[in-house]
């Protein structure tokens, strides 16, 4: 939910117009995320929450889950339109790849 989203990726609900997504727990790094920005000057304050989404992973991941570490150095943070995508999957560049096909 939308204030799941603010949460994690350090946002106000008002940042974003809409988000949807799978957000894993707390023993796997598992993300998929899309957040749609109000308008296109929301975009780069989205981008960095999930900028900062990721360093927020890879610090709990460290020490706690090394293996699950190790997969966040395959995250994708991708822009199309008002959209941010982040992606944490063993299949993230099919992910982003399908993302970019539906929106560009």
């Amino acid at each position: 939910d939308a204030s799941k989203v603010a949460y994690y990726y350090e946002l106000d609900e008002s940042d974003f117009a809409n988000a949807k997504g799978v957000i894993g727990d707390v023993a796997l790094a598992d993300e998929l995320v899309i957040i749609e920005a109000e308008d296109a000057s929301g975009v780069d304050k989205i981008k960095a929450g999930a900028e900062g989404r990721l360093t927020s992973q890879k610090n709990s991941f460290q020490d706690y889950i090394p293996e699950q570490f190790k997969r966040l150095d395959g995250a994708k943070i991708v822009t199309a339109g008002n959209y941010v995508m982040y992606v944490v999957s063993d299949n993230a560049d099919k992910i982003v790849d399908r993302f970019n096909e539906v929106l560009n």
